[in-house]
């Protein structure tokens, strides 16, 4: 249940960080994977969507497509941002993954601090 709330977190983070809203972010990612235009059908995707950031038992990829698209924006790349990476995987203990992700978004934020002044 961690992994996904950090992952929530994340993705508000990055939306404000962009100086977007989550209405506006849900609007874009539905017209680019659905290529609807109709309100309503857009509007329900973004009461689901809503939904994705608040339930705990959204899964965690759900929220990994959403910040893979976000990585793609237009916004994104013009504000020259890092995207973050830190690939966990079974050779090392739980601890040491967690520990070397900390240090990965130290490095990502340092970076960004630096780009950004």
């Amino acid at each position: 249940m961690k992994e996904i709330i950090e992952k929530q977190n994340e993705l508000r983070k990055w939306i404000k960080k962009l100086d977007m809203t989550q209405k506006y972010f849900a609007e874009q990612y539905f017209i680019e994977e659905y290529g609807s235009l109709i309100e309503d059908e857009i509007n329900a995707f973004y009461e689901k969507f809503k939904g994705h950031l608040k339930r705990t038992t959204t899964p965690v990829e759900t929220i990994e497509v959403y910040l893979n698209y976000l990585y793609q924006m237009d916004e994104f790349k013009e504000k020259c941002y890092v995207r973050p990476v830190y690939v966990e995987d079974d050779l090392f203990s739980k601890e040491f993954d967690k520990r070397m992700k900390d240090i990965s978004k130290m490095i990502t934020m340092e970076l960004e601090n630096k780009v950004n002044k």
